[in-house]
């Protein structure tokens, strides 16, 4: 609401999933566009990202999006649903 970038993050994270639940992958791109920014720098906007990649069906963004979430994990495991298939 006050617009300080370390609330955006969380905020656009939590809207994103809300609006991919609910099949709305226009929206949600729309919403972490507005956090892109922050992206290469936070693990949940990245596992986000991929979420969406994902849902698009965007095999090249998802294998990117799957490989710059993997640089942000540190020890934390990337969900498993999440990665993308085989070339």
């Amino acid at each position: 609401r006050r617009r300080i970038p370390a609330e955006q993050p969380p905020g656009a994270v939590a809207y994103a999933g809300w609006l991919l639940d609910r099949g709305q992958a226009t929206e949600a791109a729309a919403v972490l566009g507005r956090v892109a920014p922050w992206i290469d720098a936070d693990y949940a906007l990245a596992v986000m990202q991929v979420r969406l990649a994902r849902s698009r069906g965007q095999r090249a963004a998802w294998r990117s999006a799957w490989q710059r979430a993997a640089a942000l994990a540190g020890e934390r495991p990337l969900p498993a649903a999440l990665a993308p298939p085989a070339q």
